[in-house]
């Protein structure tokens, strides 16, 4: 478990810890729990969802999760290069983040008015790549990139996290399109890093925004986000503990473990694999259109 006294008392018994040891949780996914729990566990458990009887709809790809994916992958590899060999190619940072774009729209995209095409995300990303090689790559000492961290919360879930770049006292994560709250995710990789093989003494949180801008915009410039490490780490705390315990009392009570948020910004059949499902029939019982 996480070697920390400061967090709060274990209010679960052995017995309900050993059921939370065949749920894995990823850090990543957690800032996106207290939007909507249905959709959370629709997203994150979807097999376990339907194993109880439900029917969950397939949706696709969002564009701005693809030209993210895309831009932090194009990003890290120059990082990458440049801690192995002391240098990086900038056109190979590009080829990467192209590459990674394409394969990530090979399926059912969903595009918005700021990418309504391939031809405008392609360029959206070499766009955010440079944002980053010009901002980030220059002053970057960080020492492990996508260290592989894993623990166990102390209500029994396991938990897994990439975090993107770790100095000894520094926490970085590149973010890009919408900027929103990302506590959840950066104080459970705090967690995680108590344990970690690597052993940093992390004091600092920043994240890395760039935005997705439309083309025709002025190029995206870098934010430096700064997030309080205790208060991240308490919001994680309590986030690990919710999912813990909806997972327990969704054997016995099923959908209705897990809140739907039907005011959420995301409840729409365009972002949901609940919407309109027996998982999720709260979501249309105004009427109203996905």
């Amino acid at each position: 478990m996480f070697p920390r006294h400061d967090l709060p008392a274990d209010p679960y018994p052995a017995q309900a810890r050993e059921r939370m040891t065949k749920h894995t949780v990823r850090a990543s996914s957690l800032s996106s729990y207290a939007d909507c729990p249905r959709r959370w566990m629709a997203r994150q458990s979807h097999q376990l969802v339907q194993d109880a009887g439900y029917a969950l709809n397939s949706i696709g790809r969002h564009i701005g999760a693809a030209t993210g994916q895309a831009t932090h992958q194009g990003s890290l590899s120059g990082l990458r290069a440049r801690l192995k060999t002391g240098t990086f190619d900038p056109e190979a940072m590009d080829d990467v983040a192209i590459s990674t774009l394409r394969e990530e729209t090979e399926g059912q995209v969903i595009w918005d008015d700021r990418s309504p095409n391939i031809n405008t995300a392609e360029k959206q990303v070499i766009r955010q790549v440079h944002v980053f090689r010009d901002s980030v790559l220059p002053d970057d000492e960080s020492e492990w990139i996508e260290p592989e961290w894993k623990g166990m919360h102390h209500t029994g879930l396991e938990v897994t996290g990439h975090p993107d770049l770790v100095k000894y006292d520094l926490l970085s994560d590149v973010k890009t399109g919408i900027e929103s709250d990302n506590a959840a995710q950066y104080g459970c990789y705090v967690m995680l890093s108590w344990n970690a093989p690597e052993k940093p003494q992390l004091d600092h949180i920043h994240e890395l925004f760039i935005p997705r801008t439309k083309i025709t915009a002025p190029a995206p410039e870098l934010d430096v986000i700064k997030y309080d490490l205790e208060g991240c780490v308490a919001i994680a705390d309590a986030t690990l503990t919710k999912i813990a315990r909806a997972l327990g009392e969704f054997e016995k009570e099923g959908r209705n473990a897990f809140l739907a948020n039907t005011r959420s910004m995301l409840c729409s059949n365009t972002f949901c694999a609940a919407w309109g499902t027996s998982f999720c029939p709260e979501s249309t019982l105004s009427k109203r259109k996905g």
